[in-house]
């Protein structure tokens, strides 16, 4: 079934017509965690968190400027047929911009930061609650 913060409304109402625009559903809700820390609907608990993602009006904070908004706004759209997801569309959006598309498909583009690590278990990126834990690339205790 996936993520449960990800589920577009129509899966969560089990409606058979389903199709692509969950996936930009979903696209949207990862940009919206990425910009504000946590997705649109969020809830720890689980009956909330569906009935949010079903009823709830995405709330917009001072980190999502106008052309986010719009984008998010129309990547969230609860009814299926009025959700953005065109892919052109989508790469057109003024939120995209300053993106070279042909660039990034040819894989010529360089990342804008790249973090500097001291190895394959540097963790020194990640927050203290994360690293304080056992982590899979942690050595195998003796």
């Amino acid at each position: 079934m996936g993520t449960a913060e990800y589920l577009a409304p129509e899966i969560l109402d089990s409606k058979p017509e389903y199709g692509f625009a969950c996936d930009w559903w979903s696209f949207g809700v990862l940009l919206y965690e990425m910009i504000a820390g946590l997705p649109p609907f969020y809830s720890t608990d689980r009956r909330v968190l569906f009935d949010n993602i079903r009823n709830q009006e995405v709330t917009f904070y001072k980190c999502h400027d106008t052309v986010t908004r719009d984008l998010l706004y129309r990547l969230l759209a609860k009814e299926p047929r009025m959700r953005l997801a065109d892919p052109e569309e989508i790469m057109e959006h003024q939120f995209f911009a300053k993106i070279n598309w042909q660039k990034m498909l040819a894989r010529q583009c360089t990342t804008p930061y790249k973090p500097e690590i001291t190895g394959p278990l540097d963790l020194s990126h990640f927050e203290a609650e994360y690293t304080n834990k056992p982590h899979m690339l942690s050595p195998p205790s003796p």
